[in-house]
C-alpha cells in the first residue's frame, strides 16, 4: 500500500503508536458526486486483496475484480429488491442505475449485507448532546487497536487478520478512516483518505 507505506516513512517523533487497516487501492474521486463509490470500491479492494471468507463470499455474488460505477449502482438496486435498506431504497427511488444520485453509509451497509458481509451503521450525533467528537474518534481507536495486537514494530500495529478500513459519511461527502495514530500527549488523530483531495505525492492524500 503505497499510501501507508509513504505515511509510515514521514512519521512524527511525537507519535508513540500507530493502528492501520489492511492494504487497500485508492480510487480517486472524478465528478462531484461520485465519492461514495470511490469509497466503496477502495473498500472493495481490502476485501478483495485479501484471502479471506469474506472475499470468498464477494466471489460467491460474482464480486471477481472491483465493480464500475454502473455495476455498484446495480449491486445496490438488487441490494434493495433483496429487502436491505428498504427505507433508503424508497428515498432514492429505488433508482441509480445511471444517475448522479449520491450514496451514502446506508447504501454502503445495504450493498455488503447483500453480499452476506457484516456490517453496521454507527450513528454520532453531535447535536443530541449525548456524544461528541472525542467519543467518536475514541470508538474509532478502539476498533482498530483491539484488532491490531498481534505483531508490532516500533509504533507500528499489525495483525495478521483483516482489518477493513471504516465508512465516514458526514454532510455532503463521504472519506475512509485507514487507521488511527496517538501521540505522545495522548491525543488521538485519524488517518483519513480523501477520494477528493488532490495530490502531489502518496503521503498527500492522507488527512
Amino acid at each position: 500500500n503505497a499510501v501507508l507505506k509513504a505515511y509510515q516513512d514521514s512519521w512524527p517523533r511525537d507519535v508513540v503508536r500507530v493502528h492501520i487497516c489492511s492494504p487497500l487501492d485508492f480510487h480517486a474521486q472524478t465528478m462531484n458526486w461520485d465519492c461514495g463509490y470511490r469509497n466503496m470500491q477502495s473498500m472493495l479492494s481490502s476485501y478483495l486483496n485479501h484471502d479471506s471468507v469474506v472475499r470468498d463470499q464477494l466471489f460467491s455474488q460474482g464480486i471477481i475484480t472491483i465493480p464500475t460505477l454502473k455495476e455498484l449502482q446495480t449491486i445496490i438496486e438488487t441490494a434493495w429488491k433483496k429487502g436491505y435498506d428498504r427505507i433508503g431504497g424508497m428515498q432514492l427511488e429505488y433508482s441509480l442505475y445511471n444517475t448522479t444520485k449520491w450514496i451514502g453509509a446506508t447504501e454502503v451497509v445495504a450493498m455488503l449485507r447483500s453480499c452476506k458481509i457484516r456490517a453496521c451503521v454507527a450513528d454520532f450525533d453531535f447535536t443530541s448532546g449525548l456524544c461528541d467528537l472525542n467519543t467518536m474518534i475514541q470508538v474509532i481507536w478502539e476498533y482498530f487497536s483491539c484488532r491490531c495486537n498481534t505483531k508490532r514494530s516500533d509504533s507500528i500495529a499489525y495483525t495478521t487478520s483483516f482489518i477493513v478500513p471504516l465508512y465516514l459519511q458526514h454532510q455532503g461527502h463521504s472519506r475512509l478512516i485507514l487507521g488511527a495514530e496517538k501521540w505522545v500527549s495522548g491525543e488521538i488523530k485519524l488517518l483519513i483518505l480523501d477520494p477528493q483531495k488532490e495530490r502531489e505525492s502518496d503521503e498527500d492524500i492522507l488527512n
